[in-house]
């Protein structure tokens, strides 16, 4: 296994986030960035933060909880022209940047979305899984979505059995097949995406790349743990849900290693 500073995670923030991030995330249960960053901090892990430009760089490095939270500047791409979408720039910014990032740290970088809790004393099972994919001959790493093809994302071409993945939790362990694939994934949602969603552009993309591709096990992220679904989240070791919804179960989930931020 590669050491704790050949391995990281990867975090993209956008105006909101970083207007919202506070030196002391308790403040504010909006802040989701300063959140996510203490639990990165309560690791061996070193991180990446990345913003669009040098005054959001000064924001996050004042408010940061540790020197290892590293800051790293991506200029925003252009939205297709005629967007009208809110969410389009965003999310085009997104994948644009992760590709620009993919091989922040050369043992293998961990994207993390910011509304993420992790459980500290598991960690290392994510980084684990870096050795798995490299063992598969894999380049990237996805969980699937629980509901495998929403009624709305139908594709042709692509088999119903082939499920979208959730893209708030993205290994990346080869460069090369990591920018190739968010190269293809940036062109199809500029080309197809009036709305902004990423998945349904991504399935089409993984279904090309299949032989890539390394499904997460189940057990790593849950991604709807509440009281609705009746999820545990201490049976999972990431935790993706809106820091306000978290916090309404977190008393429980702190016996098992989720941090109070």
């Amino acid at each position: 296994a590669a050491p704790p500073d050949e391995r990281g995670f990867l975090l993209i923030a956008t105006q909101r986030p970083i207007a919202l991030l506070r030196a002391n995330p308790a403040e504010d249960p909006s802040d989701e960035l300063g959140a996510v960053l203490g639990d990165i901090c309560a690791t061996p892990y070193p991180s990446r933060v990345v913003v669009a430009d040098e005054r959001e760089r000064a924001i996050v490095l004042a408010r940061r909880p540790c020197d290892r939270v590293a800051v790293a500047i991506f200029e925003p791409p252009r939205a297709p022209p005629g967007s009208t979408s809110v969410l389009l720039p965003l999310r085009l910014y997104k994948v644009a940047a992760l590709g620009a990032h993919a091989a922040a740290f050369p043992g293998g970088t961990l994207y993390v979305d910011n509304d993420v809790a992790l459980r500290i004393p598991r960690v290392g099972a994510l980084f684990a899984i870096f050795d798995a994919m490299r063992a598969a001959g894999a380049a990237y790493g996805f969980g699937l979505d629980g509901r495998c093809v929403p009624l709305d994302h139908p594709l042709s071409n692509v088999p119903d059995t082939f499920c979208e993945r959730n893209s708030g939790l993205i290994f990346f362990g080869d460069a090369a097949r990591s920018s190739d694939l968010t190269s293809a994934w940036l062109d199809a949602m500029a080309a197809t995406s009036a709305d902004g969603h990423d998945q349904q552009p991504l399935r089409r993309v993984l279904w090309d790349r299949r032989d890539a591709l390394y499904d997460l096990p189940p057990e790593i992220m849950c991604r709807r743990c509440t009281k609705r679904y009746k999820l545990d989240p201490c049976d999972y070791v990431v935790w993706h849900s809106h820091r306000e919804k978290r916090e309404r179960l977190l008393a429980d989930a702190t016996l098992c290693g989720y941090r109070v931020p």
